[in-house]
Formats: structure tokens, C-alpha cells, sequence
């Protein structure tokens, strides 16, 4: 036995339920009047009971057809709303990632390669802004703040402060080396946690002074001095042997990196390419 009726029967009745008028059911449909009243009359034949009263050119739903249309009309608009978000795929395969220049720079750009082997059918527009200047028109973006509050789903990794130097450099933080800082106010606390979990004194006045983390990298790089920075940063300059750690701490800090985006993009497949991507390709250690 047949349970669930001819869809396009029930497609006819649905739309003179909402009309209330055959005629206007027939031109949404594009189909004929005759075509939708046979539709509708199949579809009573098939249910065994009336759902509507013709009257002339007036048509009243029976008290079976209106509790009939009430779910009809849910269940097609539904339809029509999940049909319109998986068309709206095919309008998804750029994906706008809002990331800090550090970041983006350091870490993204170099296994953007591994996203597009992984994901051929995808696209990645990166858009990279400096400290708290945030872009709007972004899909998805990787942020870094304190972990109270965030979604643990949403973490990509605990944030990790580490003192990094040339390999050629060979001054010690506790012999004399000349230390590099960075000025944004989200910077300065960087040295003070490090040094306080070192437990030493080192003479913080006379600092190295650069505006922006990867200029600060590039000097430590270059043999210029010993720089605290985030370890995700440079992660690939230490297996690299480009950089080295001045020190073996490793000092975790109450920050993590962390995923920001809307409703609407986490239930894109796109999302979750992403996330998988940034987690297993560029945070895991």
C-alpha cells in the first residue's frame, strides 16, 4: 500500500490551498485549470475523502482539507527553504576568511596549498587586517582573545608565548642580549608574562622597538636580538632552523585562537573545509 501520495498532486493542492482559486494554482504551476482540478481531484480519490468544495468559480477547503493544507503548506515551504540554501552552494565555493596580518602572512599563505589538494572545488579569499581592525565583510574569521566564553567547538588552539633568536645569535637573556619588542598596546603584555614565568630579571628599558610582530620576527631572524612572540608564529622558522628558541620555555597564556562566524555560514560545507584545514593544517602541533 502506498502511503505517501503523487507529490505532484499534492504540489496542486497545495497551491490552491494558499490561492484558494484554480486558475491562479494553474498559472503558478504552469499548467492548465483542467490540469490542476484533475490533480486535486486524484489526490481526494487517493486519500478517500474530500478537501474541497467547488462552488461556481469559489473554492472553500473542506474542514479535512484545511487541517490537510496547514501541513502541506509548512512542509513545501520548507522545502522551498532548504531548497534555496543548497542552491545557494554553488554561489559558496569562494569562501572570504578574515585573519591577522601575522598570521595570514606566517601561517596561512604558506599551506594555502595543502587547502586547494584537499579541496579542489573550493576557494579561499583571504583577508588580512592588522590588530583590531577587523573586516565586515568576511564569512569567517580567526580571532584571538581570552578563552572565557568561547565556544570550545569554535578553538583552534591555546596560545603560547616562546623567546626566539638567530641560530647565529649568541647572547643569552641572561647575558646581555639586546631584546626586541613590539609597540601595540595587545603586544605589551608579551615580555612581562614571559619573563615573570622565567622567574629572572632582565633589564626591559632599553628594548628594540617595532611596530608590527613580522618586522619584529624578520630582526630577531636577521640576528638583531632575542624576541617573545607567539609560537604559532613561527612555528615553520624553527623547523625551518631559520629561527631558535633563546629559551626552552614555553609559557601558555589565558588567550587562544578562535573561530568567528554566523549561523548561516557553520552550516555551509564550506565551514567545516575550513575549520578541518586551519585545525589539522595550521594549528595542530
Amino acid at each position: 500500500m502506498r502511503i505517501l501520495p503523487n507529490l505532484i498532486h499534492l504540489r496542486a493542492f497545495e497551491a490552491v490551498s494558499r490561492h484558494l482559486n484554480i486558475s491562479k494554482a494553474g498559472d503558478e504551476l504552469f499548467v492548465t485549470h483542467s490540469a490542476v482540478s484533475q490533480q486535486v481531484k486524484a489526490l481526494e480519490e487517493d486519500l478517500g475523502v474530500s478537501l474541497i468544495n467547488r462552488s461556481g468559480h469559489k473554492i472553500k477547503l473542506t474542514a479535512a482539507g484545511q487541517e490537510y493544507a496547514e501541513s502541506i503548506i509548512s512542509v513545501f515551504n520548507r522545502l522551498r527553504q532548504v531548497s534555496k540554501k543548497v542552491r545557494s552552494y554553488k554561489n559558496q565555493s569562494v569562501i572570504r576568511l578574515g585573519v591577522p596580518n601575522t598570521l595570514g602572512l606566517k601561517c596561512l599563505i604558506p599551506k594555502l596549498g595543502l587547502f586547494y589538494d584537499t579541496y579542489p572545488d573550493s576557494q579561499i579569499q583571504l583577508l588580512i587586517f592588522h590588530d583590531q581592525n577587523e573586516p565586515d565583510d568576511v564569512d569567517i574569521e580567526i580571532s584571538y582573545g581570552e578563552r572565557q566564553g568561547i565556544d570550545a567547538d569554535m578553538i583552534l588552539a591555546e596560545d603560547r608565548l616562546v623567546a626566539i633568536k638567530s641560530p647565529h645569535y649568541k647572547a643569552s637573556i641572561e647575558n646581555d642580549a639586546r631584546l626586541i619588542r613590539v609597540t601595540p598596546t595587545m603586544r605589551q603584555q608579551d615580555w612581562p608574562l614571559w619573563l615573570a614565568a622565567l622567574k629572572i630579571e632582565v633589564d626591559t628599558s632599553s628594548m628594540i622597538s617595532f611596530h608590527e610582530t613580522l618586522q619584529a620576527i624578520q630582526a630577531a631572524e636577521n640576528g638583531l636580538g632575542i624576541f617573545v612572540t607567539h609560537e604559532i608564529f613561527v612555528r615553520e622558522d624553527l623547523k625551518q632552523n631559520k629561527l631558535r628558541l633563546a629559551h626552552a620555555l614555553m609559557v601558555a597564556t589565558d588567550k587562544v585562537f578562535y573561530l568567528k562566524a554566523s549561523d548561516s555560514a557553520q552550516e555551509t560545507p564550506r565551514f567545516q573545509e575550513v575549520k578541518a584545514w586551519l585545525r589539522d593544517g595550521i594549528f595542530k602541533d
